[in-house]
């Protein structure tokens, strides 16, 4: 039954970042007015905004969990049906009911050409907004693929190169997104610079460790610290200035020596009428699994929510904390998004890989764990495949004992052909939210 407790404790994580039910719990109409509760730990105090000031409401957005969101903000503005508008960007089969906002499927983790038709539909909407306009962007994980509008003079082809190369070589959502940010007409802030001088609040569900806003879809309504100087500390720190297209390198170097090509900064007149809040995050989620376990009397830990690094590396950390640990009736929880430097042409996923770097590491130590562990994606999306991750149980352990090796599935960079072949993936379909990763850890009594 431990795989099946498992199983529930990550649904309750999901159930706790639902996006529709957050809207619902944090935003209200009230007399005229959209009301946004505050919040304590990020610093936010209740937003209350007064819709007769505008004559237009435009609701936008990208991301995995977009379209819920945009859901539930029909439903608090029913009353202004006859001045709302909606167009959002979401991955393919992440839906959901929606009236009057438009919903534009699109690729993801790669942009497809659906994502430059939806990152300059977008683009134009907004740029239609005035200053009697108010712009409600609806942003969740996956919105920096979902919305592609290339920088004037590049080409949705190298952008989809970048993204690959960045993907393959180990680059981290920081990273990947900084150079993102600086070959986007619509990222980096450039969404607010477009929608001035209309008023904006930007939503935002974080899938980002740390809850960086500027990173959070690579920050298209938010102000951009990064720089082409960081720009090129990347392609330096990852020796990929030969696999990066040249347009991108041209447009990278003239980045460095004309300020026009900036994205918008910090203090910039184009944030003077934007507000941003960020509406859950992976903590928030944990936290719920741990209640849900300690209700069952599970004694829960939550060691941190900041989970980074190579996810085979990572791995080694709980098939140690395996190991060691003797406690019974203990469930100890992480969260946050590894990477994975791609070593073949197969197929997985960081979670995937985790959990087969956890299995490959037991089953080469002299002491069979009494552990059960799940790594997972939130939002039921592990990589390029159909299963969120992957379930590894003391049974597994003792079954693949002096079978195949996962060694050389690892080698391959192929975590999802071995973990499939040996019944240990971890499917649940589309969750619509995004919130990282969760790893759970179960010794059982």
């Amino acid at each position: 039954m431990s795989r099946e407790l498992l199983e529930e404790l990550y649904f309750a994580a999901v159930r706790r970042v639902d996006p529709r039910q957050m809207i619902m719990d944090r935003i209200a109409y009230e007399s005229g007015h959209l009301i946004i509760k505050g919040d304590e730990h990020h610093g936010y105090d209740e937003l209350r905004i007064d819709l007769g000031d505008f004559d237009r409401i435009l609701i936008t957005g990208a991301g995995k969990a977009s379209a819920p969101m945009a859901g539930a903000m029909e439903l608090i503005l029913e009353e202004y049906t006859g001045a709302v508008e909606g167009l959002v960007a979401v991955k393919y089969g992440h839906t959901a009911p929606t009236q009057y906002v438009r919903l534009k499927e699109a690729g993801h983790p790669v942009p497809d050409e659906n994502s430059i038709q939806a990152g300059r539909e977008i683009a134009a909407f907004v740029e239609n907004a005035d200053e009697r306009s108010l712009v409600i962007n609806l942003i969740s994980g996956g919105g920096s693929a979902l919305l592609t509008r290339p920088f004037p003079g590049l080409g949705y082809d190298h952008i989809q190169e970048m993204t690959r190369v960045l993907l393959e070589c180990g680059a981290d959502i920081h990273e990947l997104n900084t150079l993102r940010k600086h070959s986007s007409g619509i990222k980096g802030g450039r969404m607010a610079e477009l929608a001035r001088p209309a008023r904006m609040i930007n939503i935002l569900l974080s899938d980002v460790v740390g809850d960086d806003v500027e990173v959070i879809a690579s920050g298209p309504g938010v102000p951009d610290p990064s720089t082409f100087a960081d720009v090129w500390s990347i392609i330096d720190k990852y020796d990929i200035a030969g696999r990066i297209p040249d347009p991108l390198l041209a447009h990278f170097r003239r980045g460095l020596k004309d300020p026009s090509l900036e994205t918008p900064k910090p203090g910039s007149p184009v944030f003077e009428r934007v507000n941003t809040i960020v509406l859950g995050n992976n903590r928030a989620a944990l936290e719920a699994a741990a209640d849900l376990a300690r209700s069952r009397g599970i004694e829960s830990i939550i060691l941190t929510s900041h989970l980074t690094g190579e996810a085979r590396e990572q791995a080694k950390l709980f098939a140690g904390m395996a190991a060691d640990h003797q406690a019974s009736n203990r469930l100890i929880l992480c969260g946050g998004e590894t990477t994975v430097t791609l070593r073949g042409d197969g197929l997985g996923g960081r979670n995937q890989e985790l959990g087969l770097s956890y299995l490959n590491t037991v089953l080469r130590s002299r002491h069979l764990p009494r552990a059960y562990f799940l790594a997972a994606g939130s939002d039921g999306n592990d990589g390029p495949t159909d299963a969120a991750g992957a379930i590894i149980t003391p049974e597994d352990v003792r079954r693949l004992a002096g079978g195949p090796d996962p060694e050389l599935w690892l080698g391959r960079s192929d975590s999802y052909h071995y973990l499939a072949d040996q019944g240990i993936l971890f499917k649940t379909g589309p969750t619509n939210t995004n919130v990282c990763d969760f790893c759970l850890m179960y010794f059982p009594s």
